[in-house]
């Protein structure tokens, strides 16, 4: 019996060592605020971080419309007649092992917006 209490002893002073160690032994960076004079609202943010590594600047493409889609001024037309137009090989758009460079078969679907259901095929629709 006092071996099993010797022994829960040894494990608690382990533990309180380990622990005390724990909390006075870190490898955070000391912070040093500089004093200013400037209002509060013109200091750096103590909570901000700077990244090390700069991001570097890429040319961004614009948006390209879709293949089913031609916008005149303000007015927005598309649907299947605008895709047939717009293709140089209509037959390709009845592939159904077509590329994906041609539009997706939701971009030409009309659905019911309460049950989701496909109600049917948008032909030619004009946006305003």
């Amino acid at each position: 019996m006092w071996f099993m209490k010797a022994v829960f002893l040894v494990l608690l002073l382990f533990a309180v060592t380990l622990a005390r160690g724990q909390s006075t032994n870190t490898n955070a960076p000391v912070v040093h605020a500089n004093g200013t004079n400037a209002p509060g609202f013109l200091q750096a943010d103590p909570f901000s971080v700077e990244l090390s590594k700069s991001f570097q600047k890429s040319a961004i493409t614009p948006l390209q419309p879709k293949p089913n889609e031609m916008t005149l001024g303000h007015v927005q037309a598309s649907g299947i007649a605008i895709e047939i137009a717009k293709t140089k090989q209509p037959l390709k758009l009845l592939n159904p092992f077509s590329p994906l460079t041609n539009s997706s078969p939701e971009d030409n679907v009309v659905r019911d917006p309460f049950t989701g259901k496909v109600d049917g095929l948008k032909v030619f629709a004009i946006h305003f």
